[in-house]
């Protein structure tokens, strides 16, 4: 198939001159504007546009070869001949695509259309399709999907709709009457447990009525025993708090004697401490006085006055001189 430019008479010198790219590519547009059509409702029509886009595509691709030509012998004109390669480019394809875009969203239409249809009979299949085992209101459920997803214009497909509705619909009716004779059986085995418990539960409550009646009797004549031993257990219990009550005072008589003694004993104690300690306070004021004379004295002897040597003491033992201390 031929491009719509005349590739072989027109030379790079022609196409590359001022204004030359322009009349071409307006040339071009011109043509192909003339004879486009956008029929896209009938296969020749569709063809049409096919055949005249591949021709554009034909003449972009023809034009852009000579530049590639022609700027290899023109190095030192590249930069604007690239340029003008991209306008040939950017022209055409903007043509190309303008004038195929009737057909391409035609195709798209298409491509959708077909892809629901394979949708909805990929849907109609899963239908008949269990991860585990259905229940009749499940195949009930999935029954009627399929009969609305049958209300849709199938066009050509409506035979295999018909086809694929028919082989899931005998599954599901299959699995349906399956299901609703399991679940009959499962209702009917329900019932007799239903009734086998209600019988197992009057048999417990004739057991109990039975065993309480037993008991109660039991539980009189061991109240009776239960009372004498009570009885007998309030003697022992009085004369056992008698006895304590009697323990109790001797006990408290012996408390408070000893709470006496130990009295006596903390008071000497404490009397005996604080003597103690102020014999201590004592020793320990003549000590410091001794050694703080003996230190005055040192010092006047080493040529302090005796105010001087006093302050400097005083001061040492109230450890306001660094690093020097008085031991006592």
């Amino acid at each position: 198939m031929n491009a719509i430019v005349n590739i072989d008479t027109i030379t790079a010198e022609k196409l590359f001159a001022p204004d030359g790219v322009e009349k071409i590519i307006t040339k071009l547009e011109t043509d192909v504007r003339a004879i486009a059509t956008t029929d896209v409702s009938t296969e020749a029509g569709r063809t049409a546009i096919r055949s005249l886009a591949f021709q554009i595509a034909r003449s972009k691709t023809g034009l852009d070869a000579l530049g590639k030509e022609h700027v290899a012998g023109l190095k030192k004109q590249a930069k604007a001949i690239d340029e003008t390669r991209a306008i040939i480019w950017d022209r055409l394809e903007a043509l190309q695509e303008q004038v195929r875009k009737p057909l391409t969203d035609w195709e798209n239409t298409e491509k959708a259309r077909v892809q629901g249809h394979e949708d909805a009979l990929a849907a109609i299949i899963a239908t008949a399709t269990f991860a585990t085992v259905p229940d009749s209101a499940d195949c009930r459920a999935r029954l009627a999907t399929i009969r609305d997803t049958m209300q849709r214009d199938w066009q050509e497909y409506g035979e295999r709709a018909n086809q694929a509705a028919a082989s899931a619909e005998a599954i599901l009716r299959k699995a349906l009457e399956i299901a609703t004779k399991r679940e009959a059986e499962a209702a009917e085995l329900e019932q007799l447990r239903a009734e086998k418990a209600a019988r197992d539960q009057r048999d417990r409550e004739e057991a109990i009525a039975r065993d309480a009646a037993d008991r109660a009797r039991a539980e009189a004549a061991a109240e009776q025993q239960r009372a004498e031993q009570e009885r007998q257990a309030a003697v022992a219990r009085a004369e056992q708090a008698e006895r304590e009550a009697k323990e109790a005072v001797e006990r408290a008589e012996r408390d408070r004697l000893a709470a006496i003694d130990a009295e006596r004993a903390r008071a000497a104690a404490e009397a005996k401490r604080l003597a103690d300690e102020a014999a201590a306070r004592e020793r320990n004021t003549a000590l410091r006085r001794k050694v703080n004379n003996a230190a005055v004295a040192a010092m006047v002897e080493g040529g302090l006055t005796t105010a001087d040597a006093q302050k400097v003491v005083a001061l040492i033992a109230q450890k306001k001189i660094p690093a020097v201390t008085i031991a006592y």
